[in-house]
């Protein structure tokens, strides 16, 4: 992540995968479109772990299917099944959970 402060720039990694909520690709007063890359609405620290190729492609493909969906369903993305959304793409191979981690076993 490039962390943005003024006319400084920090990098670092995120210390866990973090989710991105479904409204980011749906702007307000805009009915029948999804958003993606640099246009999502986030708060600029959000952005700074969203602007990368990873996190674009991955937004891209969730835009992508949530206008395919919403397409045959004959309705808006907005008025779709998230769950469903996420399993659409998780069958396409998106990664959509947190990896899991097993605890370390006593010694």
């Amino acid at each position: 992540m490039d962390l943005h402060h003024g006319d400084t720039v920090t990098l670092s990694a995120p210390e866990k995968p973090f989710a991105v909520p479904y409204g980011v690709l749906l702007p307000r007063g805009a009915n029948n479109v999804t958003v993606t890359g640099r246009a999502v609405s986030a708060e600029g620290s959000a952005m700074d772990g969203l602007r990368h190729m990873g996190g674009m492609m991955a937004l891209g493909h969730a835009a992508g299917t949530t206008a395919a969906l919403a397409s045959a369903a004959n309705c808006s993305p907005a008025e779709l099944d998230v769950q469903e959304v996420r399993s659409v793409l998780r069958r396409q191979g998106a990664i959509i959970d947190p990896p899991v981690t097993n605890p370390e076993k006593p010694s």
